[in-house]
């Protein structure tokens, strides 16, 4: 069976299985319904793009970091990874990612 992991570097992350998010933005900041546990979460632009590149497919962690750091101004480098690397223990800790196995 081959491997769905993300080829780049770092540890991969995707969205959990079950999770279904409905979104809404208000006055920049965003705003998901997470149906199958009723939560709401209220998210910056930067985590709200992290979701939103994750519902599409697993990815590498610096490959987000990487995504992220011209389009929600994180800069770059190791700044860039250690600032996506919150925000997905952050999102990891809602329920919402996890670790590719």
């Amino acid at each position: 069976m081959p491997d769905s992991r993300p080829a780049s570097g770092g540890p991969s992350w995707r969205l959990r299985p079950w999770v279904r998010l409905r979104w809404r933005e208000l006055d920049g900041e965003h705003v998901l319904h997470e149906a199958s546990s009723g939560d709401v979460h209220l998210l910056d632009a930067a985590s709200a793009l992290l979701l939103r590149l994750l519902a599409e497919d697993a990815r590498a962690e610096d490959d987000l970091a990487d995504a992220l750091a011209g389009a929600a101004g994180l800069g770059a480098g190791a700044a860039a990874r250690e600032a996506v690397r919150q925000r997905l223990e952050a999102l990891a800790e809602a329920g919402l990612v996890e670790r590719c196995p």
